[in-house]
């Protein structure tokens, strides 16, 4: 693997709070990830406490981190980094309280002789972001830190909304990111093929002779086409299984289920729930 070059990166250390440590998210991708940036060279100094649910302790947790980092054998950071990233990981189950998050949060600031930033990540399904913030304002984190918050945010518009305004009470919005991990998925996974399908349809309509149009998250809105003063003969929308959850109303005259993977898990609750959520249109 090639070493960052020295001076690029954070220039302070950083610690980071994952909430959902021990979730679907933080198992495929967060954590393999800071291993890879921590090994590489990127963050030289970090230090990671995981939250969640589960009632383990650290080492379990450390357990739970290797065997994340080195599922994928074509992924594998060097092994020999291992045991330094180790070292930086620390867990605190939800159940222990505001109090062992910072008393875990101040031992991390004292293993460094400088400043360190301080960042929440809330990998989190939507009705849990609260009691996570609620976690982090009781043992006085917010202030100064950064706050990453995983897509879907809320619910609804209302519990959108409220989640806004939580965390408005507790940071600027200078200080708040709201991220969709899959921006950066691998290709490898097909991501290509899963997003820019309703783009390929669209040109094989169009030579067909249809007026048609790519709309949904990949093209233009489907408000933009369906107000369109030249009505359409075609639409070919791509929908999120987030968006095909709300949907009672999608009656296209034909529909592809592009896959069914185990992804997503963490929202929608389970496999069973993710797969109404992706079979709610109705033909």
């Amino acid at each position: 693997m090639v070493r960052v070059p020295v001076g690029v990166g954070p220039k302070m250390p950083q610690i980071v709070v994952l909430f959902g440590a021990t979730g679907d998210l933080a198992h495929k991708k967060l954590l393999p990830g800071l291993f890879h940036l921590a090994s590489a060279g990127f963050i030289s100094k970090c230090r990671i406490i995981g939250v969640s649910l589960d009632a383990i302790d650290t080492e379990k947790f450390r357990a739970l981190a290797r065997s994340a980092a080195f599922e994928h054998e074509e992924h594998h950071p060097r092994k020999e980094a291992w045991l330094a990233f180790e070292a930086t990981l620390e867990y605190v189950p939800i159940s222990a309280g505001p109090a062992a998050l910072k008393a875990a949060v101040d031992r991390a600031e004292t293993a460094f002789s400088e400043h360190a930033q301080l960042i929440h990540y809330l990998s989190v399904p939507p009705n849990a972001a609260l009691s996570a913030i609620e976690m982090l304002s009781e043992a006085q984190l917010a202030g100064g830190s950064r706050v990453i918050m995983e897509k879907p945010f809320g619910t609804d518009l209302k519990s959108a909304q409220a989640l806004n305004d939580e965390l408005h009470a507790h940071w600027d919005e200078s200080q708040i990111y709201r991220v969709d991990h899959y921006l950066g998925l691998s290709t490898v996974l097909n991501i290509f093929g899963l997003r820019f399908t309703n783009r390929m349809l669209e040109s094989v309509l169009l030579a067909a002779g249809e007026r048609a149009l790519a709309v949904g998250n990949v093209g233009v809105s489907v408000i933009d086409a369906v107000t369109d003063p030249r009505p359409y003969d075609v639409l070919a929308v791509e929908a999120s299984s987030y968006q095909l959850h709300w949907s009672s109303t999608i009656r296209p005259a034909a529909g592809v289920l592009l896959n069914l993977a185990p992804d997503h898990l963490d929202w929608h609750g389970s496999m069973d729930e993710y797969a109404q959520a992706k079979t709610a249109v109705h033909l």
